[in-house]
């Protein structure tokens, strides 16, 4: 008994020695492999390869800290942000038209835009296309103006409902054509659009006072029986190619923290915040020397983007559609793009030249680096326009 006993006493000696010698192995072995970062990956890597299936498991998470967050159920398909209510998740977005005149000023409700693109009409004034992505959420939006050709064209690629007010003869069997489900304030009582009688009061012209009541509007839709879901194609299609959800993208050109846009008769300005990596939005009247702040009227926000994106388009004249007596035109933008098209990608305080390109009216509208590379674009609300050429100032 003593004899075993002993062997016992000696075989354990052996073993607690052994450990002793291998743990101080893998302290020397882990000092010099934590020297740089790659060495830490590499070591991570092979460690986990001797994981049992169980253990390996358990502990995905600790093995693979660096993993991609999964996208949140109720991702906004336009901002790339979980913010959408429920009854939202995989529907329609709204594309409202705002009016963007000094005598309008100032709108609202284009604070909650996730998207709003200008685009210049007659007169060398702009107009402006607030796209909504919860259509259960629409505030009240004033003032609503009217259509053009390339409008819905653009609303028709993100599978959105058109609001307008009015629409100029020679462009129905074209908007018709796109297929897009469009109310025109025109013809829908006041539940929908109305004047604002505060603007009447302070002395506005009527055709600047016309408001969309969005709150009422999920209401009119459920009684018009419009089918809200999202087209198959367009269902957890983003509206741009995101970067992580954790993850903030430099785009791959010079700085760029001041921007002025000059379309005629006023001025769009935005000014780089490097405490939000927002730019945020200022508004130039041609008759008034002073910038003034592009703030909701209702909610005193300023706009703000985390993504800017400038389109040079020569503007041409739409020969089809001639609107008085003089012969004047309606305006036409290109917003085809192609793979010669100039534009670009403004985020993070630095500019990068790129092009886009969208095929057709149900497409939407994709960008890419001068190498053919779809961008990486950040998270958060953007800002979009047509312009001609040598109408932008960078600083």
């Amino acid at each position: 008994m003593k004899k075993i006993l002993v062997c016992f006493l000696l075989i354990l000696g052996f073993l607690v020695a052994g450990c002793g010698g291998s743990g101080d192995a893998l302290t020397e072995e882990s000092s010099v492999d934590s020297s740089t970062e790659e060495s830490s990956t590499v070591v991570s890597e092979e460690s986990s390869e001797n994981i049992s299936e169980e253990s390996e498991e358990s502990s995905a998470e600790e093995s693979f800290p660096d993993a991609e967050p999964k996208e949140p159920a109720n991702l906004n398909l336009l901002t790339g942000i979980g913010d959408l209510t429920e009854n939202a998740i995989g529907k329609r977005p709204v594309a409202v038209m705002v009016n963007n005149v000094a005598a309008a000023m100032p709108q609202y409700g284009i604070d909650k835009a996730d998207i709003i693109y200008e685009m210049p009409v007659e007169g060398y004034q702009t107009r402006l296309m607030c796209i909504y992505a919860d259509y259960t959420q629409l505030p009240l939006i004033c003032s609503v103006r009217s259509c053009r050709k390339y409008f819905p064209a653009v609303a028709r690629g993100y599978n959105a409902v058109y609001v307008n007010c009015g629409q100029f003869y020679g462009i129905d069997d074209y908007v018709d054509s796109l297929g897009v489900d469009q109310y025109d304030g025109r013809f829908f009582g006041t539940h929908l659009f109305a004047k604002d009688q505060e603007r009447l009061d302070a002395g506005y012209k009527k055709e600047h006072t016309l408001y969309f009541n969005g709150p009422n509007f999920p209401a009119q839709l459920a009684e018009d029986k419009v089918d809200m879901n999202l087209e198959a194609d367009k269902l957890g299609a983003t509206a741009f190619k995101f970067c992580g959800i954790n993850d903030f993208v430099t785009p791959a050109g010079v700085g760029c923290t001041d921007i002025y846009i000059d379309f005629g008769s006023n001025k769009s300005g935005f000014i780089y915040d490097s405490e939000t990596k927002t730019y945020k939005k200022l508004f130039y009247n041609r008759k008034v020397k002073d910038d003034v702040i592009h703030a909701d009227g209702k909610s005193g926000v300023q706009l703000e983007f985390a993504n800017l994106f400038i389109l040079h388009n020569d503007v041409a004249f739409d020969k089809d559609v001639v609107y008085n007596a003089e012969g004047d035109m309606h305006r036409l933008v290109k917003w085809q793009g192609g793979e010669n098209s100039v534009g670009y990608y403004i985020s993070g305080g630095v500019k990068q030249e790129i092009y886009w390109i969208k095929e057709s009216e149900s497409d939407m509208i994709r960008f890419y680096d001068k190498n053919g590379n779809e961008i990486t674009v950040n998270r958060g609300k953007t800002y979009i326009c047509f312009t001609d050429t040598e109408d932008v100032t960078f600083k």
